[in-house]
């Protein structure tokens, strides 16, 4: 299990300032956040890529 003290948190530059944004996924996200999972779990994590 893993914990942030938020007091640590540091903002990047960009998003502190407004040039960049956040935003929550949404469903209309779900393809790209599937394959950034997806990506992750091969390079990472050492995943074998099948169709599972």
């Amino acid at each position: 299990m893993y914990s942030l003290n938020l007091n640590d948190l540091i903002v990047p530059e960009p998003l502190r300032n407004g040039i960049v944004h956040a935003q929550r996924v949404g469903p209309e996200h779900l393809e790209l956040v599937v394959s950034w999972l997806v990506d992750f779990a091969l390079e990472s994590l050492g995943e074998i890529d099948n169709p599972q």
